[in-house]
């Protein structure tokens, strides 16, 4: 049978020791949609920094490809991951292009020149996250919802088969919102596996094929359609689920 391209087995995730969440087990295929969704603390943002290689877990193990996540070169798992922190470093004396070709890096090194095909690999995915017309701009002339579409065209002109995002709806107007789950939605359809994770529960609702929930130190997985209902949801967050039109609604609890 053929490996998951990633795969947490009997993992357990935390800080100094204690546990935020034990034994986990899920699996991401190509194509898949994942959306990690739970209350602020529950390890959301532990678990993808677990996930991509920054953090080793406290037991258990992230399998990529079959391999364990820590034998990998870093240069390997840049071509296979592109991450997308809550927080990065930025200069912002750099020109957003030069800040997006820095995705290309893994594959350039440190002494090559990038190529024409370099360049058009970065302007399709400015061009994918609707940040072409900033190419020119100095990076700390931007604003936050700017920035986040920029870095996430960083991420892209990675070329990766998995794109891994903590938080990526945060300082987007409502439009740029549905935008970019449409993206998503669009890269995982053309078989990317996409692991974010999210707290707008009613948009994930929308683009996830699968979801894995937090809360409480535990964890349920599925399908998104299974996992996302009154049963779940609501004890988590202390809301009510309703429906409009077939869709997800969060109403306030009685």
């Amino acid at each position: 049978m053929t490996p998951h391209l990633i795969e947490a087995a009997g993992l357990s995730i935390g800080y100094h020791g204690v546990e935020l969440i034990k034994e986990l087990n899920f699996g991401l295929q190509p194509g898949e949609f994942w959306a990690v969704i739970g209350p602020n603390g529950a390890g959301k943002t532990t678990l993808l920094r677990t996930v991509v290689g920054e953090l080793r877990p406290i037991a258990g193990t992230v399998l990529l490809r079959g391999k364990a996540i820590h034998f990998h070169e870093r240069r390997k798992i840049a071509r296979i991951i592109g991450y997308v922190p809550q927080r990065m470093n930025i200069n912002p004396f750099m020109r957003v292009e030069d800040y997006v070709m820095l995705g290309r890096y893994h594959r350039i090194g440190a002494f090559r020149r990038p190529s024409a095909s370099d360049r058009e690999v970065v302007k399709r995915a400015m061009s994918l996250t609707d940040t072409l017309h900033l190419r020119g701009r100095y990076m700390g002339e931007i604003s936050m919802g700017e920035l986040q579409r920029i870095r996430i065209a960083r991420a892209l002109a990675q070329e990766p088969e998995l794109l891994v995002l903590d938080e990526p709806l945060v300082h987007l107007d409502p439009g740029h919102r549905f935008q970019l789950m449409e993206m998503l939605k669009k890269l995982s359809d053309g078989g990317m596996a996409i692991f974010a994770a999210v707290h707008d529960v009613e948009t994930a609702s929308l683009y996830a094929t699968h979801v894995l929930l937090l809360g409480n130190g535990r964890y349920v997985r599925g399908e998104a359609s299974e996992v996302l209902d009154s049963e779940h949801i609501e004890p988590l967050f202390d809301v009510r689920i309703g429906r409009y039109r077939g869709k997800i609604v969060l109403l306030p609890p009685d």
